[in-house]
């Protein structure tokens, strides 16, 4: 079987799945808008506040932002999981799965930040935050946390071993998505964020940093929740399965 009869059949499947599964959790959409408000509003504040406080009142604020955004992606992740097990999302739900995946992802996201910290001091060479995100996705970072349940520092051993020996799937789904993604995000900014920026511009500041962000937030929430729900499907299957393995399974149940 070669890679793409593989590539082809599994995505037939997940395709299936996230469908499903996104026109039942519609709901983590807006939710996904209210934390990234929450999280703009906060570090808008902090900064007109701790932030003119010097160098002690700025790493104090960025401590707060981090560890509130932990908790908001850590909520977002349970909700996550219990959508790619098959469940609906509920509002009540809200805050109380976020635990499991707090302490993980406090780990995920301040090591290879320090990395990169000392990696600049060392050399001289500035690497910008793109290159973080870039290494979130490709790692299956935010899976490894709400899937995995592994100690801290085996996340980031397990993610390099399944990009290994599922590059070709993994990087193939993501580079379709991510061009996806970049296109919409450019038609969005140009024809609906920058005409209406420029309505907020007489408003006071944290007014309309609000109503900019809640309504991005929405429109960028649409096609990201169901990139990661494809996400999430996509790395269940391959996490469990080999390309041997699923081949066996089609010649026996003929899926």
């Amino acid at each position: 079987m070669d890679f793409f009869t593989d590539f082809q059949a599994i995505n037939k499947v997940v395709f299936k799945k996230s469908n499903e599964s996104y026109l039942k959790n519609l709901l983590l959409i807006p939710m996904f808008g209210l934390y990234m408000v929450v999280y703009v509003l906060l570090t808008l504040l902090l900064n007109m506040t701790l932030g003119k406080l010097g160098g002690g009142g700025a790493f104090l604020a960025s401590l707060i932002t981090w560890f509130l955004s932990c908790y908001m992606i850590s909520d977002f992740l349970s909700h996550l999981e219990s959508a790619i097990g098959g469940f609906k999302f509920n509002l009540k739900s809200i805050g109380k799965g976020y635990m499991s995946y707090f302490m993980p992802l406090l780990t995920a996201t301040a090591i290879p930040r320090i990395v990169v910290y000392l990696f600049s001091v060392l050399t001289g060479i500035y690497v910008p935050f793109f290159w973080i995100i870039i290494f979130y996705l490709a790692y299956a970072t935010p899976e490894v946390v709400y899937q995995k349940n592994l100690d801290r520092l085996e996340m980031f051993a397990y993610g390099h071993k399944f990009l290994l020996e599922n590059w070709q799937h993994w990087l193939a789904v993501n580079l379709i998505h991510g061009f996806i993604m970049i296109g919409f995000l450019k038609i969005t900014d140009i024809f609906i964020m920058k005409p209406f920026g420029d309505l907020l511009i007489n408003l006071p500041a944290l007014l309309a940093a609000a109503i900019y962000y809640l309504i991005l937030s929405f429109i960028i929430g649409i096609p990201l929740l169901y990139y990661l729900l494809y996400r999430g499907y996509i790395f269940k299957i391959l996490s469990v399965s080999s390309r041997r393995k699923r081949e066996y399974m089609r010649n026996i149940y003929g899926k």
